[in-house]
């Protein structure tokens, strides 16, 4: 009997997720950056790699306290209105070149400029959000110009979050200057359930 006993406890310990553990503000945010939890992920192409971070709210919420004292009400409140949308990070990074990606491989003024307009007021039309029963547009979009200052561009992206339930999620971006295409990320239902919680 005594066998059987010790595979069971071991089994209990070996199934604790995540989901189980507390982390501090500076802790959570290591968590979810780390690329083996499932919530950060890359796709290199020829010429550019495409970093997606999935951001839950409470990240975000880390990320705004971790420099300053928050109470568990404002947490609270500010996880709960953050709730309303699925929040991503998309950065895109020029290989082989510190200048600015939207100059990678241009073939004048002409590209540099329709890439920036692209970017900056059309692009979010070709951002969508597939979940189990539904495709979700894109409802809240920045994005942040290097200004020559580094290879990469970050594209702050939001969707409504119609279903509450935890689900797998699938970002996809059609984009239409850089000669890449639909890129798709997956994010799947198990990591989202792994996320730690927020002391």
């Amino acid at each position: 009997m005594r066998i059987p006993y010790l595979f069971l406890i071991f089994f209990l310990f070996i199934s604790c997720s995540d989901s189980d553990k507390s982390l501090n503000e500076k802790e959570f945010i290591e968590w979810v950056e780390d690329e083996e939890n499932g919530l950060l992920m890359m796709k290199e192409f020829d010429d550019f790699i495409f970093t997606l971070q999935y951001k839950p709210a409470e990240y975000i919420v880390a990320k705004e306290c971790v420099n300053k004292e928050c109470s568990k009400e404002e947490i609270q409140s500010r996880i709960h209105e953050l709730e309303e949308l699925y929040h991503f990070n998309l950065k895109i990074t020029a290989k082989d070149t510190q200048e600015e990606m939207l100059k990678k491989n241009i073939s004048g003024t002409d590209e540099y400029f329709q890439r920036i307009e692209y970017f900056t007021s059309l692009a979010e039309n070709d951002l969508k959000l597939y979940t189990l029963n539904d495709t979700i547009d894109c409802g809240l979009y920045h994005f942040e110009r290097s200004y020559n200052m580094a290879p990469y561009s970050n594209m702050v992206v939001g969707f409504e979050r119609k279903v509450k339930t935890l689900q797998d999620l699938t970002f996809s971006f059609d984009e239409k200057v850089l000669g890449i295409g639909k890129i798709n990320f997956k994010i799947e239902k198990d990591a989202l359930e792994k996320l730690p919680t927020i002391k």
